[in-house]
């Protein structure tokens, strides 16, 4: 239970602090978190133009909407905002129409009765310290990933494998480092582990010491305290 409370903790203020939406929202890359029958669904979702995208894994940045739609067509849809009304049409003809509103404090939504927190890359690599794991929230996890980053350009891993989900709900893959350890290093959102490229992004929390919630090719990682 102590993860569940972690997680209310760092995503349920933006239920409570929601007003009018404005900007640019909902443009950009953002984590929509909800517990349903006891149970935590995290999944990425890409605002860009018109187009959505659930369940988006890869370079959020420069997301290939193209390739998304044609490998899980039902999970690319498209999105018109009226106001503080958010359309989306889905690629399986579903259709998700809905008021939307604006975290007051920082960039994120809700919509549809869940929060949606904003995902951006970690401007300081120095705050990625500690051990980080989890895997695949909606199901299929073959493996997860654990890595423990020291702040100073060293980690370990303590997995092998890859994650790996069709249901559905989603299609993902990702691939872990091998078990043991090495030299990191973190260039805009791409993260090297040895000889291995991961794309790499944040969940800001408002903690300016350390890094939370890492989001790794697409999969939620959360650091243990």
């Amino acid at each position: 239970m102590r993860f569940k409370s972690m997680w209310m903790g760092m995503i349920l203020p933006l239920l409570f602090a929601c007003g009018a939406a404005g900007g640019a929202v909902p443009e950009g890359a953002y984590l929509r978190s909800e517990f349903t029958g006891g149970q935590l669904s995290n999944v990425v979702y890409v605002f860009r133009g018109s187009r959505v995208a659930y369940a988006a894994k890869g370079d959020l940045e420069q997301f290939d909407f193209d390739a998304h739609a044609a490998a899980v067509p039902k999970n690319a849809g498209r999105y018109v905002r009226n106001g503080n009304n958010l359309r989306i049409e889905w690629g399986d003809g579903s259709v998700q129409d809905g008021e939307l509103r604006l975290d007051r404090s920082g960039g994120g939504f809700q919509f549809y009765g869940a929060p949606f927190a904003p995902i951006q890359r970690i401007a300081d690599p120095s705050r990625l310290k500690g051990r980080y794991y989890g895997g695949a929230s909606y199901g299929g996890v073959s493996n997860a990933f654990d890595l423990q980053f020291d702040g100073a350009g060293g980690y370990r891993s303590g997995s092998t494998g890859s994650i790996a989900s069709t249901s559905a709900a989603s299609e993902i893959s990702a691939t872990s480092s091998r078990a043991g350890g090495g030299r990191y290093a973190v260039s805009g959102s791409r993260l090297t582990l040895g000889s291995e490229q991961h794309w790499i992004y944040e969940v800001p929390t408002g903690n300016a010491e350390v890094v939370e919630l890492l989001i790794v090719d697409g999969v939620v990682l959360t650091r243990e305290d």
